[in-house]
């Protein structure tokens, strides 16, 4: 499958039935990133470190790699966690005898890839900057240990400011995408630094771009593994649940709290619960993490029959929550987490999109089993904007354009896609 596969151009939505004439954004709501007065002091220090490591260090090419020891890094949120598995899995099959590590600052993204890619090591760090890379003794120590695997190749991750554990030790190759806004300093660190244009360009785009680097032209896509028997028999054991006279649809109870802008309002996802639950046959099971409730508490009090729903919130680990996914017949999520996660099981998964846009994060091409809505009041126009410009219109976030798509309109499509799935031989 090519670049151009990688994002989906059919069965895309847009809800318009409640679309807003004068649309504003709240102004009160200030997402741009702040200024600081020493950022060109911090820039020209920076540059002349990097530059100083780099040159101490790393002066292989890519063509005499042959690495006995590698570092990926990877990590951040469950969504950037299962796309930066073609990353390492690309990397596994060109190295199958190399020790690979992969490091993370959040367990779920550990758990994720253990479930999928076989590693020598799993690493768990803490956050880190430039100044407690230098300074701090405890990131020290860890700088210590990962240097302890002699590693011959680093592969870092645009999101996330893994690649500061390293500069300071010696690495053969050193390969990263970087955020476009940090460019100027941060390709300093490495012998390739791929710059990441955030709204114009694909997440697993960027990380095919260092597979071709290093010479692995294969374009992997997402694939995690499940049990579904095991999933059905946890289904039981749990909630006496027998699927086979019912069709069980995943229901997303919220979003990581600093994405909360991709969240579709709860009064709107209980609206559609209801509607699912109008049929019979249908069960809804509530996915998310220990902390989500308002969903769950809003349906106590208003659904239809809350005897059919059920929640996962807290009870499950990750790969108990994977092999549950699995036995879904559906799964409705907004662009986060959950959404990858049953996209890359190959579950129907019906998607909403509010203030992002599926070409950045949706990596999984087109199916008739799985479809995305959207609205797209308020949100910028990427297609005219320099990657500058977008890169700084952090006011998105605050254009509440989730709340403008409707329960019915969902619904509609939902069924819609049921139909597909049953008409499939896919399912």
């Amino acid at each position: 499958m090519s670049k151009n596969k990688c994002v989906p151009k059919k069965n895309i939505y847009k809800d318009k039935t409640l679309s807003l004439k004068n649309f504003k954004v709240d102004k009160s709501k200030n997402y741009l990133r702040q200024r600081d007065p020493f950022k060109g002091f911090k820039l020209i220090f920076k540059i002349i470190l990097f530059i100083f490591l780099k040159n101490k260090y790393s002066n292989q090419n890519v063509e005499e790699i042959k690495p006995d020891s590698i570092i990926v890094a990877t990590g951040g949120n469950l969504g950037g966690s299962i796309i930066s598995i073609p990353l390492i899995q690309g990397i596994r099959n060109k190295w199958p005898n190399a020790h690979l590590v992969v490091i993370s600052n959040r367990k779920h993204s550990l758990e994720i890839i253990k479930t999928s890619v076989k590693c020598e090591e799993y690493i768990l760090i803490p956050d880190v900057s430039l100044i407690n890379s230098l300074f701090n003794k405890k990131i020290n120590k860890l700088k210590n240990h990962l240097s302890s695997f002699s590693p011959d190749l680093f592969v870092g991750n645009h999101n996330f400011r893994l690649s500061y554990l390293l500069p300071l030790k010696k690495i053969k190759y050193c390969i990263s995408s970087i955020n476009f806004l940090d460019f100027a300093e941060e390709r300093f660190l490495f012998d390739k630094a791929i710059p990441y244009k955030a709204s114009k360009e694909n997440w697993l785009e960027n990380y095919w771009d260092i597979l071709k680097i290093l010479s692995i032209r294969e374009e992997y896509f997402p694939k995690i593994k499940a049990n579904q028997n095991k999933g059905i028999e946890l289904l039981k054991d749990k909630f006496s649940i027998n699927l086979e006279k019912k069709e069980l649809i995943g229901i997303q109870a919220g979003v990581w709290e600093q994405h909360a802008f991709r969240a579709w309002p709860t009064k709107k996802m209980a609206e559609f619960c209801n509607l699912l639950l109008n049929n019979q046959n249908i069960i809804l099971i509530i996915i998310g993490t220990s902390n989500q409730y308002d969903l769950l508490n809003y349906l106590k009090k208003y659904s239809v029959d809350f005897s059919r729903i059920y929640s996962t919130l807290g009870l499950f680990s990750i790969q108990e929550l994977l092999n549950v996914v699995s036995t879904c017949k559906l799964v409705v999520s907004n662009d986060s987490g959950l959404m990858h996660v049953s996209a890359s099981l190959s579950v129907p998964t019906l998607a909403l999109y509010g203030p992002t846009i599926p070409n950045t994060t949706w990596v999984y091409g087109d199916s008739i089993c799985k479809a995305i809505i959207m609205n797209d009041d308020g949100r910028p126009n990427y297609e005219k904007m320099s990657s500058l410009q977008s890169e700084k219109d952090y006011f998105y976030k605050s254009r509440d354009n989730m709340k403008n798509i409707s329960p019915q309109f969902v619904y509609s499509k939902a069924l819609k896609l049921l139909e597909n799935i049953k008409q499939s031989n896919n399912f």
